[in-house]
């Protein structure tokens, strides 16, 4: 298992590595859950998280920022998210087939370009296989002055 999690960390893009990373931490949670017989009920605000250094932020986090600062969700063109490079290895494909599309995705712009889906991967994979041209997303802009210092160091470049 370790191999192949090494493996897939050499082949990413370094736009998505943060975003793959997380996806990588899911996966070893779904593992580790599953082979000792645990299930987490945690809730989603909390369950989706990232860290980096001493800086830790859930989904919650982000999302109740986006809240505050009036940030509305509107479409984004599916075939721009894909020649941008902008979507990782999908970790647990069954949950694609089951993803609920009413809730946006979340994208992470920096430098004046988005940078990759911070939440909602498996969500985008259901609309790209649905054919659909555009998929709901509200943007964490990290060039935003307003956006705070530990969500531009835990997810910026």
């Amino acid at each position: 298992m370790i191999k192949e999690l090494i493996k897939i960390a050499n082949e990413l893009d370094e736009r998505r590595l943060f975003a793959e990373a997380n996806e990588l931490d899911l996966l070893m949670e779904v593992f580790q859950d599953h082979a000792l017989g645990q299930s987490s009920e945690e809730d989603w605000r909390t369950k989706t998280d990232w860290t980096k250094g001493e800086d830790h932020v859930t989904l919650g986090d982000v999302v109740d920022y986006l809240d505050q600062i009036s940030v509305e969700a509107g479409p984004l063109s599916i075939s721009y998210l894909l020649e941008e490079g902008m979507v990782g290895p999908i970790i647990e494909p069954h949950r694609v087939k089951d993803t609920n599309l009413d809730f946006p995705v979340i994208i992470v712009k920096g430098g004046g370009k988005y940078q990759y889906i911070l939440d909602g991967n498996h969500r985008f994979e259901k609309a790209r296989k649905e054919g659909r041209d555009t998929i709901s997303a509200r943007v964490l802009d990290l060039d935003n002055s307003e956006t705070p210092k530990k969500f531009k160091r835990v997810f910026g470049k």
